[in-house]
């Protein structure tokens, strides 16, 4: 059975975790990688 999520998910879950850490979650976590090429 395939699960969907749906942006009342996302804002589930935004909400669980903020109650769980704090602020620090809303701090976005950059997962790296290659910075983005800006082309003339």
């Amino acid at each position: 059975m395939a699960v969907r999520m749906t942006k009342s998910d996302t804002v589930r879950d935004v909400i669980h975790r903020f109650n769980e850490i704090g602020l620090v979650c809303l701090d976005p976590q950059w997962a790296g990688g290659p910075s983005p090429h800006v082309h003339p």
